[in-house]
């Protein structure tokens, strides 16, 4: 699957747990009130096993876990290699990446979906599981 698809995905998970899609709110899943107070690892287990099925690999399960859109992640190491890359060439560094992680997630946005707020707890775990190749597949 190419990035641009991928970025849709989890874009639409995201923006279905901010409650930017019609008729879908987070305050509507059964879980949902349980989890929210619950610490990260157990929003994240819950997660797994009503969204997904209870299956998921070790790599969503460590994104799950960290809140990192692997979209962003993806971006910002792409940059550091081309810094260094760059840094090897003579060039400099900072005019390949004056893009702030904050900035690259609005410009890469969620197409059709407005800006999507920088999610956090529960929201930000239910948006990536969303977008995860194991939802995706279910």
């Amino acid at each position: 699957m190419n990035t641009g698809a991928i970025l849709n995905r989890i874009n639409f998970g995201m923006a279905a747990a901010a409650n930017r899609v019609p008729g879908a709110s987070l305050d509507r899943w059964p879980d949902a009130t349980r989890l929210r107070a619950a610490p990260r690892a157990e929003q994240v287990d819950g997660v797994i096993a009503s969204l997904l099925g209870g299956h998921a690999s070790r790599e969503t399960r460590e994104i799950l876990t960290s809140g990192v859109h692997p979209m962003v992640a993806k971006a910002a190491a792409d940059s550091s290699v081309s810094m260094l890359t760059s840094a090897d060439s003579g060039s400099d560094p900072a005019m390949l990446d004056d893009d702030p992680p904050a900035r690259r997630r609005q410009r890469m946005g969620a197409q059709g979906f407005g800006t999507i707020p920088e999610l956090t707890g529960l929201a930000q775990v239910v948006g990536l599981a969303l977008g995860s190749p194991e939802f995706q597949r279910r």
